[in-house]
């Protein structure tokens, strides 16, 4: 069974994680999704620490992302969930690349600036 957590924006993938307005939670068993969820993001002071308390609350063990920041990369590596990269799609293809192993993980010298200074 994997969990994954998606930024969403109506039908597809948002382009980038840390300004998505939603996340998809999809519970997957044998390669077939068992359970769906959209949740509008909640709001958050420290988006590097609180969205890994979220995910974890989910039990998410894997996030589908077409950017993502290094602070939130970091602290989600760190709590152990695996992170990959999708072209941009829809989230119904975003998933089948996870089911059939198509997806890469992301790689540190892909992350992007979110955009604020870190202290």
């Amino acid at each position: 069974m994997s969990i994954l957590a998606i930024p969403v924006e109506g039908a597809q993938v948002c382009d980038h994680f840390g300004h998505s307005k939603s996340f998809a939670f999809i519970r997957l068993e044998d390669g077939k999704i068992v359970n769906q969820e959209i949740l509008p993001t909640p709001t958050m002071q420290n988006r590097h620490e609180e969205f890994p308390l979220w995910f974890s609350s989910k039990q998410v063990d894997a996030v589908i992302v077409v950017r993502i920041g290094g602070g939130v990369y970091k602290t989600l590596k760190q709590k152990g969930m695996e992170i990959f990269k999708t072209s941009p799609a829809s989230l119904e293809e975003a998933v089948q690349r996870f089911v059939q192993n198509t997806l890469d993980k992301v790689q540190e010298d892909e992350l992007v600036s979110c955009g604020h200074k870190h202290h």
